[in-house]
């Protein structure tokens, strides 16, 4: 891993921000995915992108003399809100060496995200000097047997199909004409070379980058990721349910990977406690069956997520255990079976389960090795009974203040919560506006205790609660939830135009 493809993986995919909404894509795209993205996500991007207006463009002002900057489209929503897709380009040799994109965004956020791309200066573009220069590079790289990245063949959607529509701008690619093969180490040489030389010839140039800043680079990013050391009980490997019919309604494919809303009422037609009871069993017994079968052998399905969702409606206290099992799992767990909605699809029955059982919650808090942007849900569903329940407010700043000790504390020096997580704590604090934990919150800025992508300066988090104004709130209601996830309304339950 390079230090540009580690600047793509941390800022590509989740660069930080204030705003709730783009809160909660960082708690899920903050980490490079190996899986495939949600159905439903797919199915927007593919479906619906091109039929967006064109935003924003924004290219490195160096991309050719250097050979590797990014360039980002954007593509505006009727609502004002702008997505992004950004594109890790490669002009020597490589074209697109990787890709993201962040949905729903306003506009000084945009610039929030160019301001943490410290490495690349930018300078605003043309959509068709944007095109020019992403496809330019990726035809160049197949002249020499190359092709983008897989991640490509969906973010291909931000742009505009490559005809004879887009005017053609000639950029040159390579160095003095040629490929001319930037390697990150022998491994990325290994694999590319050998294709480069069948295409071109032998003599084709290259050279492998200063490993040892390489790995001093790694260290450093190494250092702000947490392992996954969670020890996973034995789950059930059999199920006895009250109606078997739910699981073969969950288990069926459906149009936008989720069940419709119908669906769904049917299912809650039966009586609550029963069919509670079958989706605790639903759930456990599918928990068992994701760690039994090897991940290559597995398929993604939505019955956890719709049963997680339900247990929203007919949940309670009890089924908090059964919500909890949802987050201790690792990230490949949530790469096949939630999705890029974490948050939006667990923090609802969380909160319903769990707002009655803090003490329980801040247990979770401190059980080391678990996946932070699964835990993170947690404080977020804290946060959510002061916002629903004002007058509780103190009880949930008294519970931030114990964890926010626990951080300060910690023995095991963030095995628990673990830098990244305790940035988007911070956040939580900053919407519940609760000034009288600013004293610990400087402790943890001086300790170097929270992520320094997230905050610098203790006077960015006071001047941040000043100027909070009242955000709008992740839904509750299950059947906003469902078209959330089928692509069909918002976060918040606004409809999406």
């Amino acid at each position: 891993m390079s230090a540009c493809d580690i600047i793509c993986n941390i800022y590509v995919n989740h660069p930080p921000n204030n705003d709730l909404k783009t809160k909660e894509m960082k708690k899920k795209e903050n980490k490079k995915k190996d899986s495939q993205l949600s159905s439903t996500t797919t199915h927007f991007i593919t479906e619906e992108m091109r039929l967006l207006k064109i935003g924003p463009c924004f290219m490195s002002t160096d991309i050719q003399e250097i050979g590797l900057g990014l360039v980002i489209v954007g593509r505006i929503h009727q609502s004002g809100k702008i997505s992004i897709a950004f594109f890790l380009v490669d002009s020597f040799c490589l074209g697109v060496k990787d890709c993201g994109y962040k949905l729903y965004l306003k506009q000084d956020e945009i610039e929030d995200i160019l301001n943490m791309f410290y490495n690349f200066d930018f300078k605003p573009c043309s959509y068709e000097e944007a095109h020019n220069m992403i496809y330019g590079a990726v035809h160049f790289a197949e002249k020499g047997g190359i092709k983008p990245n897989e991640n490509f063949e969906l973010m291909k959607y931000f742009l505009a199909e490559d005809n004879a529509e887009i005017p053609h701008i000639a950029y040159e690619f390579g160095r003095n004409g040629e490929h001319y093969l930037c390697a990150k180490d022998k491994e990325e040489l290994n694999r590319f070379l050998p294709l480069l030389q069948k295409a071109l010839g032998k003599d084709v140039e290259y050279i492998i980058l200063d490993e040892d800043t390489e790995e001093e680079e790694i260290e450093e990013y190494l250092e702000r990721e947490s392992e996954y050391t969670f020890k996973i009980p034995d789950y059930p490997r059999q199920v006895t349910l009250i109606h078997p019919w739910v699981y073969k309604e969950l288990a069926k494919e459906y149009d936008k990977g989720l069940p419709d809303e119908q669906t769904f009422s049917r299912l809650l037609d039966l009586p609550h406690d029963e069919l509670r009871h079958d989706l605790e069993q639903i759930i456990l017994y599918k928990l068992g069956q994701f760690h039994r079968v090897p991940v290559k052998k597995q398929k993604e399905d939505s019955v956890i997520l719709a049963a997680v969702i339900l247990l929203s409606v007919v949940g309670n206290e009890e089924s908090l255990g059964c919500v909890l099992e949802c987050l201790h799992q690792p990230e490949v767990f949530y790469d096949l079976y939630i999705g890029d909605f974490i948050v939006e699809s667990i923090m609802p029955s969380l909160y319903f389960t769990g707002k009655n059982q803090l003490k329980k919650l801040m247990e979770e808090m401190k059980i080391p090795g678990l996946y932070p942007f699964a835990k993170s849900v947690i404080p977020e569903a804290v946060l959510r009974i002061a916002i629903e329940t004002p007058e509780r407010k103190a009880e949930v700043v008294a519970w931030f203040h114990e964890l926010l000790q626990f951080i300060i504390h910690d023995p095991q020096h963030g095995a628990s919560v673990p830098p990244v997580l305790v940035g988007l704590i911070l956040d939580d604090i900053i919407t519940l506006k609760a000034f009288e934990l600013l004293p610990e919150c400087k402790t943890i800025i001086k300790e170097r205790l929270a992520d320094e992508d997230t905050f610098r300066d203790l006077k960015d988090i006071e001047q941040l609660m000043i100027d909070e104004n009242k955000q709008m709130k992740l839904t509750l209601d299950y059947r906003d939830i469902i078209k959330c996830l089928r692509g069909e309304k918002n976060s918040f339950g606004v409809e999406i135009n």
